[in-house]
């Protein structure tokens, strides 16, 4: 068995959060705003994107709660760190700037992606 989590385990997992996860989660991502030109919602959306799209690996042995919540302290690290060096997360001819719309073949997961 392989050591990270697969697309079909990780959407079950996501699928499974419920209505007080969510708060919880957004409850953290506020935490960063100020630092970040985001909404904390955003943040917690951009986290879900990027776990299924593939770009954060899953280790097996990781909880939902604590996984999730690594994830966007990572990304509101980056966000803020943009913010530091001028760059527009939405500007994708930006050097180093984070695509929010990369791979559109899973834009449907995605709510920031509509």
């Amino acid at each position: 068995m392989s050591e990270l989590l697969s697309l079909a385990e990780i959407e079950s997992l996501i699928s499974r959060l419920t209505v007080a996860d969510r708060t919880r989660l957004i409850r953290i991502a506020q935490k960063y705003k100020g630092r970040i030109k985001y909404e904390p919602e955003d943040l917690v959306n951009e986290a879900l994107c990027r776990v299924l799209e593939e770009r954060r690996s899953w280790p097996r042995r990781v909880e939902t709660m604590p996984f999730l919540v690594g994830v966007i302290k990572s990304i509101a690290s980056e966000w803020k760190q943009d913010l530091v060096e001028g760059i527009d997360v939405e500007d994708e001819g930006a050097k180093g700037a984070r695509d929010l719309s990369r791979d559109r073949n899973k834009a449907d997961y995605c709510p920031l992606r509509r």
